[in-house]
């Protein structure tokens, strides 16, 4: 289950759908996230047994609206491994990835890490710098 075919359709679905984002009452812990309608959730389930973590109801549906589902994972070793795991092979979210793997403990560096991820996210991507795989694609 652990093909690289595997992971490299999980980190092209995750550069799509996914989200390396702050979590916790002060936002001072990390968590990756990826949501989907219900319709779709097969995946949350590959992010599931390739990384571990949760799914988790995200919101519920109302009139044509599908329930959302989130896969997350959120405690510092699951964590820190699907995010070394998911920052193996290049994609745009691959420096927020590496953050997440060595999200900080102190309280002082987590404030600098948000700070830090916040700028990752509203960079604007280099041109040509990224190759891209069939699984990666497909993801």
């Amino acid at each position: 289950l652990h093909s690289a075919h595997a992971l490299e359709y999980a980190v092209g679905f995750f550069d799509g759908d996914g989200c390396v984002t702050t979590d916790g009452a002060r936002r001072s812990h990390c968590k990756l996230a990826v949501s989907q309608s219900s319709s779709s959730a097969e995946v949350l389930v590959l992010f599931l047994q390739l990384f571990g973590g949760k799914i988790y109801q995200k919101s519920k549906g109302r009139g044509p609206q599908k329930p959302m589902l989130q896969w997350a994972v959120k405690d510092e070793a699951s964590r820190s491994r699907a995010a070394r795991m998911l920052s193996q092979y290049p994609s745009l979210k691959q420096p927020q990835l590496r953050l997440a793997s060595i999200w900080p403990s102190s309280k002082t560096s987590r404030k600098e890490g948000k700070v830090h991820l916040r700028e990752m996210k509203d960079a604007v991507p280099e041109k040509g710098g990224l190759v891209c795989s069939w699984p990666y694609l497909a993801g």
